[in-house]
C-alpha cells in the first residue's frame, strides 16, 4: 500500500548519448564507470612507467615529474567537470591534453621514449580531447 502523500516519477528518460559518454550505467559520481576517466587512467598507466626510465635529472623537478604531475591534474580535472560540468573545467582538460602532448613530444625528442610509445600516447591522448569535446557540447 502506497503512503497518498509520496509521488514517484514513472518515466524519468535519461537520453543514451548522455549515459553512454559520461557514464556507462547509473547517472552517479562514481568515476569508476566514467569512460573519459577511464581513458584518462590508462593514459596515466602508460605515462607513469615510461618516465621511470627518464634519466635522473629529470625525474625531481625535470620533465618527467612535470608529466607525472600534469596527467595527475588530468585526472583530478575530470573528476571535478563530473560534479560541476563547467565549461572552463572542460577547457582547462584541453589545455592539460595539450601539455601533456607538448612533453609527450619533447621526450621522444630527446630519447627518453620510443616513437612507438609516443605515437601511441598521441591516439590516448586524441581519443581523450575528442570524447571531452563531446561532453563539453553536451554540458
Amino acid at each position: 500500500m502506497r503512503c497518498p502523500h509520496v509521488r514517484v516519477q514513472r518515466h524519468l528518460r535519461v537520453p543514451w548519448r548522455i549515459l553512454s559518454i559520461w557514464r556507462s550505467g547509473t547517472l552517479t559520481s562514481d568515476l569508476i564507470n566514467l569512460k573519459i576517466y577511464q581513458k584518462a587512467r590508462d593514459l596515466a598507466v602508460v605515462v607513469f612507467p615510461a618516465t621511470d626510465r627518464f634519466p635522473r635529472p629529470q625525474q625531481y623537478g625535470g620533465l618527467a615529474s612535470e608529466l607525472r604531475q600534469i596527467t595527475l591534474d588530468l585526472l583530478k580535472t575530470i573528476a571535478s567537470v563530473n560534479e560541476s560540468h563547467s565549461r572552463l573545467l572542460h577547457e582547462t582538460i584541453d589545455v592539460d591534453l595539450q601539455q601533456i602532448w607538448l612533453m609527450v613530444d619533447l621526450a621522444a625528442d630527446l630519447k627518453y621514449i620510443t616513437p612507438d610509445l609516443r605515437d601511441g600516447m598521441r591516439l590516448q591522448i586524441d581519443e581523450i580531447g575528442r570524447m571531452n569535446g563531446g561532453w563539453m557540447k553536451m554540458a
